[in-house]
């Protein structure tokens, strides 16, 4: 990617969103902790900035370029499984996200398949002889 680019589309990202993927590239557990929380915010349009003083999103934008332009940018945590999806999910939100979400947003992302698995004794073909 060009590197002017890539610049202005980290000048022009939302913080929350990119903390997280400087957090997914890098696996470094400091940016789900202060200061790289953003501050919650209830409005239906947030502003891009989350709350981080200049210092903080200069931070977060070298990360990210460094990251995006580095020799290796293969994230470090491949699949984050509930539990740190959960985290992610708060600290990216500044709220208690329930549990009952994590499966959900990890499928969105494609961490884990759409595709439906049958458990117990009933085959898909009680299922297509049932009338509801």
């Amino acid at each position: 990617m060009n590197p002017e680019r890539l610049q202005q589309a980290l000048l022009d990202a939302d913080l929350r969103i990119l903390v997280m993927v400087v957090f997914h590239l890098s696996g470094d557990r400091r940016w789900l902790a202060p200061p790289y929380l953003p501050e919650r915010d209830v409005r239906l349009i947030s502003p891009e900035d989350a709350g981080f003083p200049p210092q903080i999103r200069d931070e977060i934008r070298a990360a990210a370029f460094g990251l995006l332009t580095g020799a290796d940018p293969t994230p470090k945590i491949i699949d984050p499984g509930d539990a740190l999806i959960l985290e992610m999910m708060r600290a990216c939100l500044a709220e208690k996200v329930p549990a009952e979400y994590a499966p959900m947003m990890r499928e969105e992302l494609g961490f884990s398949s759409r595709g439906v698995e049958w458990s117990g004794g009933r085959t898909p073909q009680v299922a297509t002889e049932c009338r509801v």
